[in-house]
């Protein structure tokens, strides 16, 4: 190849070669930022853990409760962690792929440049002028080429890290997956073995049973509710927003939106992963806990005088009717899985928790009280 051609053929590469924009590692929403997130995440679980050792009831199960979040918080972080790696290296790969040409075109330049003597970069066979032009526009196109290949081994040892973030992340996952499992097991022992509880607010158990019996929608069972007799012991006022989502999870279908079978319900349909805990919002009195209609396992909270908070789907509930929890405390776990596995959110469809707020006897948009995305 002639240095002639050689310039022609760098100045082609030159205009063809693209890279997608460089995306750090260690960016905030970078891979290897929500590795470390995680991490950290799953350390705090394992001090909750170690906290929850040798600690009465309350403390131990409060312990327990922090560690399942953190866990849940860590494993969030690391899946999408992955997610961005994957992402980023499809984009490079294709990258790479589609330019392949120029790419082999731009290295074999720069091999012929680089083999060339050194006479020969600066003398032209039809003189010196032409030799000083062929100069000066080598000497205005090697910054651009120096530039390229900088951007290329940037994009070559992104790779490798995205790469390595994920062999990473897959074995930080297994980690977390076994030690959440682990503590979901003490949370349950710990709720199981903590003893007879403080004596709940009265309720009136007759009326209750009449209620479930005659009910045949939610909407009147909420509002059949506030007949029954054990209204909460918190005052009107008690029910402050922002309040945090009762579980980790992605927004399906918001306020009266309309579901494939064309149903609109008056609440948010939130998706979880398989087993997430489910906590309470706000301090509250347990107005019912228990099966309702086809909504499976239900928790009833009435934060105060009027207002109800319902959380319909869960696997399995660690509160009691009438008992008076504070904000953060376990009230069960969403479902495990049956036979579909969570996709790379670690969300199921199969898992799904719905939230409906009343204030007195009307439903209201739960965004009016928590944000669109968990905290």
């Amino acid at each position: 190849m002639t240095m002639r051609a050689a310039i022609i053929s760098a100045a082609l590469a030159l205009a063809h070669w693209l890279l997608p924009p460089p995306v750090l590692a260690q960016q905030a929403n970078g891979p290897q930022a929500l590795a470390d997130r995680a991490v950290i995440a799953f350390e705090e679980a394992a001090a909750a853990l170690d906290r929850a050792q040798d600690q009465k009831a309350d403390v131990r199960i409060a312990a327990l409760a922090q560690a399942v979040r953190a866990y849940e918080d860590g494993l969030a972080a690391l899946r999408a962690g992955q997610r961005v790696a994957a992402q980023r290296q499809q984009a490079i790969e294709s990258v790479l792929v589609a330019r392949k040409a120029e790419l082999s075109e731009l290295l074999s330049t720069l091999m012929t440049i680089e083999r060339a003597p050194r006479p020969a970069t600066v003398l032209h066979p039809t003189g010196p002028l032409a030799g000083a032009r062929a100069g000066m526009l080598l000497s205005e196109l090697t910054p651009g080429l120096g530039q390229q290949v900088a951007s290329l081994q940037a994009a070559l040892q992104e790779l490798a890290v995205m790469r390595a973030v994920q062999r990473g992340a897959s074995a930080k996952l297994e980690t977390g997956l076994a030690g959440m499992q682990e503590a979901r097991q003490r949370l349950a022992k710990a709720v199981s073995d903590r003893g007879p509880l403080p004596a709940p607010v009265a309720q009136d158990p007759v009326a209750m049973q009449r209620l479930l019996q005659s009910a045949d929608t939610l909407d009147s069972f909420a509002a059949g509710l506030a007949e029954v007799p054990g209204a909460s012991a918190l005052p009107a006022d008690a029910l402050t927003a922002p309040l945090p989502w009762p579980a980790r999870g992605l927004l399906l279908r918001s306020f009266w939106e309309l579901d494939q079978s064309g149903i609109a319900r008056p609440g948010w349909l939130v998706a979880t992963a398989p087993g997430a805990l489910v906590t309470a919002p706000t301090a509250a009195t347990v107005r019912y806990v228990g099966p309702l209609l086809d909504f499976g396992a239900v928790v009833v909270l009435e934060p105060g005088a009027g207002a109800l908070i319902i959380l319909a789907g869960l696997g399995s509930t660690f509160v009691q009717a009438g008992e008076v929890v504070q904000a953060g405390a376990p009230l069960g776990l969403m479902p495990e899985p049956t036979s579909p596995q969570a996709d790379v959110n670690g969300v199921s469809a199969d898992q799904t928790l719905y939230i409906e707020m009343r204030i007195g006897a009307q439903p209201v948009d739960p965004g009016d009280w928590f944000p669109s995305v968990p905290g």
